[in-house]
């Protein structure tokens, strides 16, 4: 197993969100958890559109397997292409600090409500993350199951925000949902605060 540092490696034009993705800034994937890293937000599409890869770059990668060739991913946003770098790395090799925010009013969270079963990352009831602006701040490390479950939800809520899109509104009910692990059975409550 490897641990993988993610990091902005360049941003043709400057990442509008507040503050920008830029290079150096990045999070840790290890043991199936994102983690912070100097306590830096993690930009939710960017997050979203490199998950396919991240569970894949933890392990041993064959010669012959195309995603040895993977080390790149880039934001979906087009016209604000920030490129990531994807860098295996042995176990506990990077430093990681949580964030310590707090919420504030509009903010849009996603928290463990309750756990039904055994959580094989060590999640507890109360972790969670907060999105603001686009951008996911991790008390706590995460769970990448958790992540991939609530960041359709997360992303859902955060458009409007992000790109103001005309007609379209936050808000409405919270969205319950369930990690995927049959073990586990860990229900995360995606919501926005008032």
């Amino acid at each position: 197993m490897f641990e993988i540092l993610i990091e902005v490696e360049s941003a043709a034009v400057p990442c509008p969100s507040v503050p920008p993705m830029k290079p150096g800034l990045g999070f840790v994937v290890r043991d199936e958890k994102l983690f912070p890293r100097d306590a830096a937000p993690i930009c939710i599409f960017a997050l979203q559109s490199m998950m396919p890869f991240l569970t894949a770059k933890q392990r041993a990668i064959a010669a012959d397997d195309w995603m040895i060739r993977v080390h790149h991913s880039q934001c979906p946003h087009p016209e604000h292409r920030v490129v990531w770098r994807l860098e295996q790395r042995p176990i506990g090799t990077t430093e990681w600090l949580g964030a310590d925010v707090q919420w504030q009013s509009q903010d849009i969270g996603v928290v463990v409500e309750d756990i039904r079963g055994v959580c094989t990352s060590g999640t507890a009831i109360g972790d969670g993350a907060i999105v603001r602006n686009g951008l996911l701040h991790l008390p706590q490390p995460m769970c990448l199951w958790a992540a991939q479950v609530a960041l359709p939800a997360l992303a859902a809520r955060t458009v409007p925000d992000c790109f103001e899109l005309e007609g379209r509104r936050r808000g409405g009910s919270p969205s319950i949902l369930v990690c995927p692990d049959p073990v586990g059975s860990v229900i995360l409550r995606v919501e926005e605060r008032d």
